[in-house]
């Protein structure tokens, strides 16, 4: 099997790769690790065939599956697909635009945050007192401690102690932590209880006329820096949303 793989360059073309060494499936939508020119880069797997124009002696093989599922469905694939061949552009560049920035790098591609939850035999071990002479693994297990199931993740971890990493791991060895996955857009969003501001009265009139129209029209919303287009806007989305509508 020849995988054809979209990596970010400015090329016209799909690159081919051997699959990677051992039984590991590889599926389209999937981020992989392939040796490209002299350094290593992050692709993904667009489909595969069972022949290359590059000779077989000469094609090289995936380093290294990154993610365990497939990141981009079929439909999204179909579109970048369509995407890259309506506008002529790079294949490659219109994948890699498609992905967050820290997953255009060899980062994991699981879902949600990577955070580190307290287990009981760490809450035991800090009742117990047992961490008197480790004072970085203590105030970790405290912060953990007092996160409950949330957790922490590996950003607020560094904001409590500079030598997280190695205490983390000690505490990891001993059962009193455990790594986790949280979900990313819930812990975004988990802070943000702030109400929306109430419209001004030109604000709800432009509101209304939006809201208002049916089939094709165009509108002209005009107003100095800070005098709240974007709110219409907000609300303007909202309302289609809730209608079930689409918004760009």
């Amino acid at each position: 099997m020849i995988l054809k793989v979209a990596i970010d360059a400015p090329l016209m073309a799909l690159f081919d790769y051997l699959p990677p060494a051992g039984a590991v499936p590889v599926r389209a939508g999937q981020r992989v690790l392939v040796p490209f020119r002299n350094a290593r880069r992050v692709g993904v797997v667009v489909g595969s065939g069972d022949s290359s124009p590059v000779p077989s002696g000469r094609l090289r093989r995936v380093l290294t599956v990154l993610d365990a599922e497939p990141l981009l469905d079929e439909r999204l694939m179909a579109l970048l697909e369509w995407a890259s061949s309506y506008y002529q552009h790079p294949p490659g560049e219109v994948f890699a635009a498609a992905l967050p920035r820290l997953l255009r790098t060899e980062r994991s591609g699981e879902a949600g945050l990577v955070a580190w939850q307290i287990t009981l035999s760490g809450q035991a071990a800090l009742a117990a007192g047992e961490l008197a002479r480790a004072p970085v693994q203590q105030r970790l297990l405290e912060a953990l401690d007092a996160a409950g199931a949330e957790g922490l993740a590996n950003e607020e971890l560094e904001i409590l102690a500079a030598g997280w990493r190695e205490a983390s791991r000690q505490l990891q060895r001993k059962g009193w932590t455990v790594r986790m996955r949280r979900d990313a857009v819930a812990a975004a969003c988990a802070g943000n209880s702030e109400t929306a501001p109430e419209p001004t009265p030109a604000q709800a009139a432009a509101l209304a006329d939006i809201v208002a129209a049916r089939g094709f029209q165009a509108f002209l919303l005009e107003g100095v820096t800070g005098s709240g287009k974007t709110e219409v806007y907000l609300r303007a989305i909202a309302a289609r949303l809730a209608a079930g509508r689409q918004s760009l």
